[in-house]
């Protein structure tokens, strides 16, 4: 009986670590800037290197999180 509770518990540990992954991927922001203009903007795709190019921190849990480094790096100003 112990046995069994012990497999369950571990398989519900290990569903919703997925469910877990799955949400945070959602949520995603990156700093994007546009290499012929310069602007820089927050967008929720990974900048491709050649439309837009990467700036600042890899990526941000929340677009307010984002503006905030957008504000603050020297490349956006």
């Amino acid at each position: 009986m112990i046995r069994l509770s012990l497999i369950a518990l571990a398989m519900l540990g290990f569903a919703s670590t997925q469910a877990f992954a799955s949400a945070s991927h959602l949520s995603r922001y990156f700093i994007g800037m546009d290499p012929g203009t310069k602007k820089c903007q927050v967008v929720q795709t990974r900048p491709d290197g050649v439309s837009m190019t990467d700036v600042g921190k890899r990526w941000y849990r929340s677009a307010g999180n984002a503006n905030t480094a957008m504000a603050n790096l020297k490349a956006c100003k």
